[in-house]
């Protein structure tokens, strides 16, 4: 989904989907528009449909590090 707004876009990138839906829900709340990932290899594909201005990014996931 294409963000169509003046918001800064933000990549929220964590394997816990409960952790990812609250924190993109507050990060919202503060005013940008959040996309989320719940692995590096779809962060990687989400960032190149559409390069975020920011990103969250877990550390500590399963597979590659979010260190990428």
């Amino acid at each position: 989904n294409m963000i169509e707004d003046d918001r800064s876009t933000l990549l929220l990138v964590d394997d816990d989907d409960t952790f990812r839906t609250v924190l993109g829900r507050a990060l919202e709340r503060r005013g940008y528009a959040v996309s989320g990932a719940d692995s590096v290899a779809a962060a990687l594909a989400r960032a190149q449909e559409q390069p975020p201005e920011y990103a969250v990014v877990d550390l500590k996931m399963p597979g590659d590090s979010g260190l990428v």
